[in-house]
């Protein structure tokens, strides 16, 4: 018998969209930036320092099956997952890496 874990939020991320039209490089695709915990948000802009840099909905968390989540999908993934419980959010509906480590 195999064990399926529910999908866990398992480190903050930035999700970048590179496009071979946007940078003039061919081999350009859209890419995952993340470190591991207790990585925040702002550290991951030490892992970018000239840019490109994400925008509103390309802040989120990267999900344990290597996909990235929103701040608001990862919001109701913690919570189905019992890693946070609503009232815990910094700012309910919507996940910050304060919010789980």
């Amino acid at each position: 018998m195999t064990l399926v874990l529910p999908v866990r939020v398992v480190a903050a991320a930035h999700r970048i969209e590179l496009t071979p039209e946007g940078t003039g490089d061919p081999r350009a695709v859209p890419v995952i930036i993340s470190a591991p915990p207790p990585a925040r948000h702002h550290n991951l802009f030490a892992i970018q320092p000239d840019g490109p840099y994400p925008t509103g909905g390309d802040s989120g968390f990267l999900l344990s099956d290597g996909s990235f989540a929103t701040r608001e999908e990862a919001a109701r993934i913690a919570v189905d997952a019992g890693q946070v419980r609503p009232n815990d959010m910094h700012v309910i509906g919507s996940l910050y890496s304060e919010d789980l480590w």
